[in-house]
C-alpha cells in the first residue's frame, strides 16, 4: 500500500498492487529488531535465538533486510561486529541496511568484502522505562541513511511509505552516518556524567541539587534530557551508552587518535558506578 501525509499530520493510506510493495525482512529480534517491527508489521523477522523466528529460509529474497543484531562489547573495549558480519554474510536481501551500532568503516569495508548492496541507517529509540517503542518510532522527526545514493534510496522509499513525508530524511556517506549515531550516544552519555558531577559538587559545597538542576534546565543553550541523577544508579550504564562509549575510544585509539576527553568521562562514570 501507499502512504500520503494529511494536512493534519495523520498518514491515510490507499491500498495498490502487492507485487509493487517491496518485502522486507528484519534479522534480529531483540529492542531495535521489535521498533522496526512496529513500522513495518508485514515483516518477516528472523533471529536464531529464538524458535519461533529461527527460520532463515523465511527471510532470502527479500527487497530489504533491515540488521539489528546486537554488538557487544569486545574485552578490549571495541565492538563486537561478529554478528552483522555473519548475517550480511548470508542474506541475499537486493539491499542491505544495518541499523545496529557499528565503528566507522564497517559498512564501506562489509560492501568490500561481500560484494552486496549494504548502507547504514542509526537508530535513534532508547530504552529505559520513559521510552515506549509503539510510540516513540513513528515520531523521530529525521532519519539517516549512508551509503551510495543508489542503495540509500530504496530504504528512504521503504521508510517514507510508512511513516510518511513530515520526516526529514537525509542521505550522506556510511562513515559519516556512523560516526554521527556513536556522536549521539557519547553526547547522552556526557551528560549523565556532567550531571553526575555537579550532583557531587552541589553536595560537597551545600547546594540544594535539584533546584539547581531545574533552573540550570530554564537556560534555552542546554538540554535537560540525561541529566536525571538517581542516587541508587549513579551514572550511565544500560546496553548501549558503556558499549558505544568504548567502542569509539577503541576506534580513535586505532586511528591513531588520542580521546582524552572521552577517556576522562569513561573513568568518572566508573567512579560514579562504584
Amino acid at each position: 500500500m501507499t502512504t500520503q501525509t494529511q494536512p493534519s499530520g495523520k498518514v491515510a493510506t490507499e491500498q495498490r498492487p502487492a507485487a509493487l510493495a517491496p518485502t522486507i525482512v528484519i534479522i534480529g529480534n531483540g529492542h531495535v529488531g521489535r521498533t522496526m517491527r512496529t513500522i513495518f508489521p508485514d515483516a518477516v523477522v528472523y533471529d536464531k535465538h529464538q524458535p519461533e523466528h529461527a527460520d532463515q529460509s523465511a527471510v532470502l529474497g527479500a527487497d530489504l533486510a533491515l540488521v539489528c543484531v546486537p554488538t557487544p562489547m569486545a574485552t578490549d573495549g571495541s565492538a563486537d561486529i561478529s554478528a552483522v558480519r555473519e548475517v550480511c554474510g548470508w542474506l541475499d536481501a537486493a539491499v542491505i541496511c544495518i541499523k545496529s551500532t557499528v565503528p566507522p568503516g564497517t559498512t564501506d569495508a562489509l560492501r568490500a568484502e561481500t560484494g552486496k548492496r549494504i548502507v547504514f541507517s542509526p537508530e535513534y529509540i532508547g530504552e529505559g522505562p520513559t521510552w515506549d517503542a509503539e510510540s516513540q518510532a513513528a515520531p523521530w522527526p529525521y532519519m539517516i541513511v549512508g551509503g551510495p545514493q543508489p542503495d540509500a534510496v530504496p530504504v528512504v522509499r521503504a521508510f517514507r511509505a510508512t511513516l510518511g513525508t513530515e520526516i526529514n530524511y537525509r542521505l550522506t556517506d556510511a562513515r559519516t552516518a556512523e560516526l554521527v549515531k556513536y556522536m549521539e550516544n557519547v553526547w547522552l552519555a556526557q551528560q549523565v556524567t556532567f550531571a553526575n558531577e555537579f550532583y557531587d559538587i552541589a553536595r560537597a559545597v551545600g547546594a540544594d541539587w535539584d533546584q539547581a538542576s531545574r533552573l540550570w534546565a530554564l537556560d534555552p543553550r542546554v538540554s535537560a534530557t540525561h541529566t536525571l541523577v538517581v542516587e541508587r544508579e549513579r551514572g550511565y550504564g544500560g546496553k548501549c551508552l558503556p558499549k558505544d562509549v568504548a567502542a569509539i575510544i577503541a576506534c580513535a585509539e586505532e586511528a591513531d587518535c588520542n580521546p582524552t576527553f572521552l577517556r576522562a568521562m569513561q573513568d568518572a562514570n566508573a567512579r560514579f558506578r562504584a
